[in-house]
């Protein structure tokens, strides 16, 4: 064998290495692209959750307040059921001695009709 076809063989075997470490770079670039991706990813829903706990947080004081104002309105409508309630028991009252103060003029009338 000639020296050209043994450095053959070595070349085809550098080559072949030469190859493969391109091949694994590439691969590597490849998965670390992707992890980077999913590092970004990652911390733009990190952000949007704390962004999402943030409003939360505002709709629990929100809640809060609207209970409070609820139960203040409860107390109000409450008041204003027990006036309308009393109002209802004036007017059956004023009708009542409406036909009260009829039957007295009625009798008033007869009583000076007698004389």
């Amino acid at each position: 064998m000639s020296q050209q076809q043994q450095q053959e063989p070595q070349d085809v075997i550098k080559n072949s290495f030469i190859s493969l470490s391109r091949v694994i770079e590439t691969e590597t670039d490849c998965t670390t692209a992707s992890i980077d991706v999913l590092e970004r990813l990652n911390w733009n829903a990190t952000k949007k959750y704390a962004r999402l706990a943030d409003a939360c947080q505002g709709l629990e004081t929100d809640r809060a307040y609207l209970t409070d104002l609820n139960k203040e309105i409860e107390k109000y409508a409450n008041q204003v059921e027990d006036i309308t309630t009393h109002i209802d028991n004036l007017e059956a009252l004023t009708t009542e001695l409406d036909e009260w103060s009829k039957e007295l003029e009625v009798k008033s009338r007869r009583f000076k009709q007698t004389k």
